[in-house]
């Protein structure tokens, strides 16, 4: 996903913005989601993945806790993966970098779950049972 050339601290705003349009939490319980998805797409960003990326996953690992966030990743993810306009379909070279896109984010949100599966067995990444 190409996020109209932002960076974090932009798609961050959009959902704030989004975020603050519901107003279920407080904002002291938005600068809370705040700080988790900033964390959380850090340490993804530091794994390799792309800002974008980090950013899809951040998201979906803070919808259960945040119907909003949910809501707003789906939204993100129908913009991110719609077919391109009719104009523009006939580039190829847009095709591919789509397909390569959504191939990228399911592969992002693949390893997301992926490094859980120890946990969710009992097992710590440290080598040691929980």
């Amino acid at each position: 996903m190409q996020a109209d050339g932002n960076d974090l601290d932009g798609l961050i705003a959009r959902w704030r913005n989004y975020r603050r349009q519901r107003p279920e939490l407080p904002p002291s319980g938005i600068e809370i989601l705040e700080r988790r998805l900033r964390d959380e797409t850090a340490a993804l960003i530091n794994a390799g993945l792309t800002v974008d990326e980090a950013f899809i996953v951040s998201i979906r690992r803070i919808a259960p806790q945040d119907a909003a966030s949910a809501d707003f990743g789906r939204e993100l993810w129908q913009r991110t993966t719609q077919p391109p306009p009719a104009a523009a379909q006939d580039r190829p070279a847009d095709a591919a970098a789509n397909a390569d896109l959504i191939a990228a984010l399911i592969l992002a949100a693949a390893a997301a779950v992926a490094i859980k599966i120890p946990a969710i067995l009992g097992y710590s990444l440290s080598g040691g049972h929980d």
